[in-house]
């Protein structure tokens, strides 16, 4: 297999363009659970109506057809809020992360709280995965309901704050280049502060 150059320099120079910057915004991308969400909604509904207006009445096809409306309801409104807020879905900065991202997200983390960072895939979609300290911790800030989701999370794997690719916008290589970089930086600062300590 031929190494690519070009794109190596071109991912290192937008990575070092990137941590630069003092607070990195990336925006959600929600058009195709926009479009996905829209079309199971309109999908539900002909079910219902047609499982209503037959003649048997088939019970099963209304049910189905209202779960489907539901479930892909919230993913429809979820994803019209995304597009009418157009706030950030992640923002990194000097401090910490604050990710925003899913139902799940969870909110503010400080670089001090991570214990780890890390890239991987299931099923064809590519996660980073954020290991903390004290996951009880990040999880108390939340609502029951999502700290049951965010457990849930964690039990799949040893991290306790997943990233997915597909509801953000950009390159999601440079994203966790960046975002591992800057986590790094602040391990060894707080190593220099250490060492000083010690020697005064």
């Amino acid at each position: 297999m031929k190494f690519n150059t070009s794109s190596f320099i071109h991912i290192y120079e937008e990575w070092e363009r990137l941590l630069g910057q003092d607070e990195i915004r990336v925006y959600p991308k929600v058009g195709k659970l926009f479009i996905g969400s829209l079309v199971f909604v309109v999908i539900g509904i002909v079910m219902m109506y047609a499982g209503g207006s037959d003649e048997e009445n088939n019970v099963f096809i209304v049910v189905v057809g209202a779960i489907c409306t539901l479930f892909f309801g919230f993913g429809f409104v979820y994803a019209i809020s995304k597009l009418l807020q157009r706030k950030p879905a992640l923002l990194i900065n000097q401090t910490g992360i604050e990710d925003h991202s899913s139902l799940v997200s969870s909110g503010f983390v400080t670089w001090d709280e991570i214990k780890g960072i890390d890239m991987y895939q299931v099923q064809n979609q590519r996660f980073i995965g954020i290991e903390v300290h004290h996951p009880e911790q990040i999880w108390s800030r939340h609502p029951h309901w999502k700290q049951r989701l965010m457990r849930l999370n964690k039990g799949m794997t040893d991290s306790a704050i997943h990233i997915q690719e597909t509801g953000l916008s950009g390159n999601f290589n440079e994203l966790f280049l960046v975002m591992y970089r800057r986590w790094k930086l602040n391990k060894s600062d707080e190593l220099e502060e250490r060492e000083e300590e010690h020697q005064t």
